[in-house]
């Protein structure tokens, strides 16, 4: 489906069939090693999950009152907003070639502003002249975030400034009025060329249009949970497809808690709503907690008794236990300024300490003649306590040439993620290699054995 996410609050219902080409179904020859990631630039959370949030398969944050899971899935929409979906690589990093793509009438030809036809306009390159997608210029492509608002009325515009996301042209919101509707919404919004991340907020909130309609004394025992099994039994298949003719999209779940009434001595004391079909689609699963922060270092502001910092922590259970991707640790906790503090801007992380630590351990940060550097980027700095100035400023000026890099604490934790990430690989590569090499204990006996072949 070519087409814009702007247009999805206009068209009431999602019809009609997809067709593609033989050689666009085709499977990919190459061996895929991971999922692609959408990093949140966070990096306990981009270390942890080996690069953010995987591309293409459902993901599922989810924790208890005010745990911090709009939060961390609207950071994640702010990285998407900083990545180049071409390369999957930061804006300040990406060398892809910045072209404009203008809405056109697929009738004909004409620009949708000199068009009088009443067809859906699609985006095509003004050098080559196709799709975003299908663009043989290898333009940078930047995607869009979709929000399908389910708990009333979405959040103001101040909240996502104070996470430091600019919603101008990267968010669209959409309220459907029932559960049908969002699923629809959901589906749509996988197909459409340029969105790159969706996110449901949340899934306690789809509620079938039968039971808004019915009487409160009525009972429907498990509509929702059938109506988001045939979700995720549809979305799974859009999810291939769109993967296989080269669309990126990232599908992100909230989901609350539920006490466990009435159950038995061993059973679980909470559970998440949504049945358990929606249990086995998530890939990743993410339990989100908020923890206590330090008054005495200036956290909490000590007038108005508001905090000035947020502290997370999230833990990887359900990766943990199928191990379906590739994870790095089983457990973060990061830091958001949520007001500017201490020098950092609203919206940064508290990770300078964290890069630092595992940049050594990796041997990114390495010590020279004059100061410290890291490898591949061509950054150097005379003592620590520049790396945490570049953190609060967000960017880096080259001594020799005088050159303003914006946004190099995102190239530090791209690259720093990614050396990780090749590390694990390299080293379960490796790991297998060694054990497939290994003959069988009882062939290497049977072999000292055998009596030896008589000479000719």
């Amino acid at each position: 489906m070519s087409g814009g996410l702007n247009q999805l609050l206009t068209r009431p219902r999602v019809g009609g069939r997809i067709l593609y080409d033989r050689k666009q179904l085709a499977p990919s020859q190459e061996n895929v090693i991971d999922y692609p990631r959408i990093p949140t630039y966070i990096l306990p959370f981009d270390y942890a999950t080996a690069g953010g949030i995987p591309c293409n398969v459902p993901t599922q944050f989810y924790g208890p009152f005010q745990a911090g899971k709009s939060s961390l899935a609207y950071m994640a929409a702010k990285g998407l907003s900083k990545t180049c979906m071409r390369c999957l690589q930061p804006i300040a990093k990406c060398q892809c070639p910045e072209k404009q793509f203008i809405p056109t009438c697929p009738t004909c030809g004409k620009p949708a502003e000199e068009c009088q036809h009443k067809s859906e306009p699609i985006e095509l390159c003004e050098t080559c002249g196709k799709p975003r997608l299908e663009c043989t210029c290898k333009s940078r492509l930047v995607q869009k975030t979709f929000l399908c608002h389910l708990e009333g009325m979405p959040p103001d515009d101040l909240y996502f400034k104070t996470l430091g996301y600019e919603t101008e042209g990267n968010l669209v919101i959409g309220l459907p009025e029932y559960g049908e509707q969002a699923c629809e919404m959901i589906e749509a919004a996988i197909q459409s060329d340029d969105c790159g991340l969706v996110i449901v907020d949340s899934i306690a909130g789809i509620v079938p249009r039968e039971e808004l309609e019915c009487a409160y004394e009525d009972a429907k025992v498990a509509m929702q949970a059938r109506l988001l099994s045939r979700l995720f039994r549809r979305i799974s298949t859009k999810l291939v497809q769109e993967y296989r003719r080269g669309h990126l999209v990232g599908v992100i779940f909230l989901n609350q808690i539920r006490a466990n009434i009435g159950g038995g001595r061993f059973d679980p004391g909470e559970q998440t709503p949504g049945g358990w079909a929606a249990k086995h689609g998530y890939r990743l699963s993410v339990r989100v907690n908020q923890l206590s922060v330090d008054a005495s270092a200036g956290e909490r502001d000590k007038q108005d008794n508001i905090k000035n910092v947020g502290r997370f922590s999230v833990s990887m259970l359900g990766s943990e236990s199928k191990q379906q991707m590739l994870i790095l640790s089983g457990k973060a906790e990061y830091k958001i300024v949520l007001r500017d503090w201490d020098g950092f801007q609203s919206g940064s992380c508290l990770d300078v300490n964290t890069c630092i630590t595992l940049s050594r351990e990796l041997g990114f940060l390495e010590k020279t003649p004059n100061g410290y550097e890291f490898k591949g980027t061509g950054m150097t700095f005379r003592v620590l306590s520049d790396i945490e100035a570049m953190f609060r400023e967000h960017r880096y000026v080259r001594q020799a040439t005088g050159e303003v890099l914006e946004n190099a604490d995102d190239i530090i934790r791209f690259m720093l993620v990614r050396r990780a990430k090749y590390e694990a690989i390299r080293d379960i590569v490796a790991r297998h290699r060694k054990v497939t090499h290994v003959r069988n204990p009882q062939q290497q006996e049977n072999e000292c054995t055998a009596q030896p072949a008589e000479k000719s």
